[in-house]
């Protein structure tokens, strides 16, 4: 990612945190806490790109998800194929294919 994306980035993000997002009291403390988190990994990002170690593991971290959540949905997918060609599940596992969708959300919504 060339230097003028990032600090694209970097003003979008301190946008984000000027603006509040309509946060106000402890909600907008958190709300400031957690972009200026941002902001400051986007702007090691413009000094150092991933030769840093914690940059590195944010990116780790943010790119495991990624997989997991991809992954998560393939198998919702494949499984929505199995019942739509016949296959008829237990209850057991009509309640285990709803709990893992609804894991799937939750993660997704984090």
């Amino acid at each position: 990612m060339d230097r003028e994306t990032v600090q694209k980035c970097l003003t979008l993000a301190q946008g984000c945190h000027d603006y509040n997002g309509g946060y106000h009291g402890t909600e907008g403390e958190i709300f400031h806490h957690g972009v200026q988190t941002v902001i400051n990994v986007l702007e090691s990002f413009a000094q150092k790109e991933l030769n840093d170690t914690q940059l590195s593991a944010v990116f780790a971290v943010g790119s495991e998800m990624k997989r997991k959540t991809i992954l998560a949905l393939k198998n919702l997918i494949e499984m929505h194929k199995k019942i739509d060609a016949g296959f008829a599940p237990s209850h057991e596992e009509q309640v285990a294919i709803e709990e893992y969708a609804e894991n799937v959300l939750e993660d997704l919504r984090k």
